[in-house]
């Protein structure tokens, strides 16, 4: 094992990409603000020193081509099969990520593993710095939460496979349990362009000012 950090970013299909925004925007809109806001979260993943691989986890050729061009590696989301047609999103969402983090272990066996959400519109580098930083020791997990406070918009693992994905609702209290339950260090991390995501029409009005 090499002392590698790899981030993970997961992208919904564009099709179904940001449903809870049709009040105020076409699905043709949503595909664009969708593939605009993951731009600017590879960039700032891939300008961030401390990261050395960047993997994104999608089941949209459109991503897949954008992740492939920003100099990202790909990784196909499994399609559901019939017997997990009951998933809820937020299963399939965790289920891909631990698709991903499976790949990504056996290809490449980073010492830590990041998962950024793909619509952080004000994300930097140095916001991503400061949270790898915290997360230097081994058995440690750090959280980025979001502006609630109840969710996780990015969440670092040492090691990578050092808790199961439950993102959903409540995540930030889920992921904290995980590791408590394996004596895990955990930390949050809060700031601004980690906190501040793009999921209900209000969070526009934020993203316009």
């Amino acid at each position: 094992m090499t002392d590698e950090i790899a981030a993970i970013v997961p992208v919904k299909g564009l099709a179904t990409a940001k449903s809870r925004l049709a009040p105020r925007l076409s699905p043709d809109e949503r595909a664009s603000l969708s593939l605009r806001l993951f731009d600017r979260v590879l960039v700032a993943i891939t300008s961030t020193a401390g990261i050395d691989r960047v993997v994104v986890v999608t089941s949209d050729e459109s991503v897949r081509d954008r992740a492939r061009l920003g100099g990202a590696e790909v990784v196909d989301e499994p399609p559901a099969s019939d017997s997990v047609d009951a998933r809820t999103e937020h299963q399939q969402h965790n289920a891909a990520l631990e698709h991903a983090r499976t790949e990504t272990i056996a290809r490449w066996n980073p010492a830590a593993l990041l998962v950024v959400a793909a619509d952080l519109p004000f994300l930097s580098s140095s916001d991503l710095t400061g949270l790898i930083e915290r997360g230097t020791t081994d058995d440690t997990v750090v959280l980025g939460v979001d502006r609630a406070g109840t969710g996780t918009n990015a969440l670092l693992l040492r090691p990578a496979n050092a808790v199961p994905f439950r993102f959903g609702p409540n995540s930030f209290a889920a992921h904290r349990t995980e590791a408590s339950k394996r004596g895990l260090r955990f930390l949050v991390h809060d700031v601004p362009g980690i906190a501040s995501d793009v999921d209900v029409p209000r969070d526009l009005e934020v993203l316009a000012r």
